[in-house]
């Protein structure tokens, strides 16, 4: 949760309002997007994405990436026009 100052220039005051950050492959659900005020979709690279999991998983936990969950998250985004609800959409 970050909280900062902002100037409404044409009123000449300043209020604050929350800005809550909500991220994770599921957070866009189509069922959740009513709720945001901006989506913001970062896409990974696969090369890219596979060189983080290496740094950090074991070879078993790769496998299970490899066969199962990247292909989940993949048929995911396709089903839930992920990459189409994004108010901000950036390849990384």
């Amino acid at each position: 949760e970050i909280v900062g100052a902002v100037t409404d220039v044409s009123w000449g005051f300043k209020f604050v309002r929350r800005l809550n950050i909500i991220e994770g492959s599921y957070s866009l659900h189509p069922d959740l997007r009513k709720y945001y005020d901006l989506k913001v979709v970062l896409d990974i690279a696969p090369e890219h994405q596979w060189n983080r999991l290496k740094r950090r998983e074991s070879q078993k936990s790769l496998e299970q990436f490899r066969d199962r969950w990247i292909p989940l998250e993949q048929q995911y985004a396709k089903d839930t026009k992920l990459m189409d609800c994004a108010d901000l959409y950036y390849p990384f």
